[in-house]
């Protein structure tokens, strides 16, 4: 009898010891899953910056319009351009006293892609501003020689924080850190009583790489940093020990959720780390497209009408607005009902796109409205692009409904503007399309050219 009971608890011994080895695997390969997403969602970052550079950035004389094309296509907060010898060309937000500044010395990120590596800064202080940014540096060749182009984002914000608050462990945090110590992102934690006050006080940079434990309060933790490839950063992964080994010891209902729990996130993660990787900040560009329409929505559309009329106010360079509104689409609703109206809005979108411009943004303004932003615009070219926004529409008609052949119109009216301020070219976008109703709809009225009827007091349905 005592040696069969001594078998036994050899055996809940060993295996208690092997459960509790397997939930620390679980814990190391969820650090190790987060760390190589970030080293994809870097290599991702710095071959697109590398690519648009090359394309737009490679003239001798860079334009501004240029650079800032590439620095809005990526929503940085600060960027800059260096020649072969690390003197800045330009910058992002604009501050002429730096251009010609060697930042080599200043910046090692710089100096690692003056040398033809990708380089990725720790938490900085901005050139510009002064406030703390990462950075991504990119070498890329031109007739002139190599150059350097380096966008910043502000710490903690973006896709990476999307993707920090899916992999946050219960009860505990999820950090990147750089070789300072100093945070680059945090994933949200539901109960801040949980976070060891040795992590907020800088101490992250005192822990060893790989698995290990550490006390606080009187609690143990269980921690994970793991390094990041091709960057000065690390992963951080902490929570308490009993709850990392609750399972072993208690086998509750909540425990053995939280096992559950580390498994569904681990595959999530690794979904979201080709995802992610590839279409950069998924959450953030969600909240700025129209689900129906595929376009950007009326949120976006407002941001990036602010930076194109500051731009156009800055360079003295006008910027063109086309509002577009489907003709008759409430009598398409009431006739055939909201479905084939969505898979006319669907069309409609779908041709706008095909015809616009690469530079130029088309969004959904709204209901049956959309609108057309374009660079660099004249009134002669935003009356062609209308037009052929109208004849496309026109033509693309007939593919609507199953059964049935819908014609369906759209009226135009346009504007160009070098306001600092985009109210204005809003109202006389809008004003112009209200008098492409009044005049018959199907057609394009671009205000200060056409023709403006007197506005009738009766609204114009559609």
């Amino acid at each position: 009898m005592t040696a069969l009971l001594a078998i036994f608890a050899v055996s809940i011994t060993h295996d208690s010891a092997a459960s509790r080895r397997a939930l620390a695997e679980r814990f190391q390969s969820r650090a190790d899953l987060t760390a190589s997403f970030v080293t994809g969602y870097v290599a991702d970052l710095a071959a697109r910056e590398a690519a648009q550079s090359t394309r737009l950035l490679s003239a001798t004389d860079v334009s501004d319009a240029d650079f800032e094309q590439v620095v809005l296509g990526f929503d940085f907060a600060v960027a800059g351009l260096f020649d072969a010898e690390g003197r800045l060309l330009t910058i992002w937000p604009p501050d002429p006293e730096l251009i010609g500044e060697p930042f080599a010395d200043r910046y090692p990120h710089v100096a690692t892609a003056l040398g033809g590596d990708v380089g990725v800064s720790g938490v900085v202080a901005s050139a510009t501003t002064s406030s703390p940014v990462v950075a991504v540096a990119v070498p890329f060749e031109t007739p002139s020689g190599r150059r350097v182009f380096s966008g910043a984002v502000r710490p903690d914000t973006g896709s990476l924080r999307t993707y920090f608050d899916t992999v946050i462990p219960l009860g505990g945090r999820t950090y990147l850190v750089d070789a300072m110590g100093n945070i680059v992102v945090t994933g949200k934690s539901g109960d801040m009583s949980q976070v060891p006050p040795m992590l907020t006080a800088g101490g992250l940079n005192r822990l060893n790489l790989g698995f290990g434990t550490f006390e606080s309060r009187d609690r143990s933790f269980v921690y994970v940093r793991e390094p990041v490839d091709g960057t000065p950063w690390h992963v951080v992964l902490t929570t308490p020990s009993a709850t990392l080994y609750a399972p072993v010891e208690g086998a509750s209902r909540v425990s053995w959720m939280l096992l559950s729990a580390f498994a569904m996130t681990g595959l999530v993660g690794l979904v979201l780390m080709f995802r992610l990787a590839r279409a950069r900040a998924r959450a953030a560009a969600t909240a700025r497209y129209d689900a129906l329409t595929q376009l950007p929505n009326r949120r976006a559309a407002e941001e990036h009408l602010d930076r194109a009329s500051s731009a156009s106010a800055r360079h003295a360079r006008p910027y063109g607005l086309l509002m577009i509104d489907i003709d008759r689409f409430k009598d398409i609703n009431d006739a055939y009902g909201h479905q084939t109206g969505d898979q006319v809005l669907r069309l409609v979108a779908r041709v706008l796109r095909t015809a616009a411009r690469m530079e130029d943004l088309v969004c959904r303004w709204g209901g049956e409205e959309f609108l057309v932003i374009m660079s660099s615009a004249s009134s002669d070219n935003i009356a062609a692009a209308a037009e052929r926004f109208r004849a496309a529409v026109a033509i693309a008609s007939e593919e609507v409904g199953s059964r049935v052949h819908i014609s369906v119109t759209i009226s135009i009216g346009g504007t160009v503007s070098t306001a600092g301020e985009s109210t204005g070219a809003l109202g006389e976008a809008d004003a112009a399309l209200y008098a492409a109703k009044l005049n018959g709809r199907n057609q394009v009225v671009i205000h200060g050219v056409d023709a403006t009827p007197v506005m009738s007091a009766v609204p114009v349905n559609n």
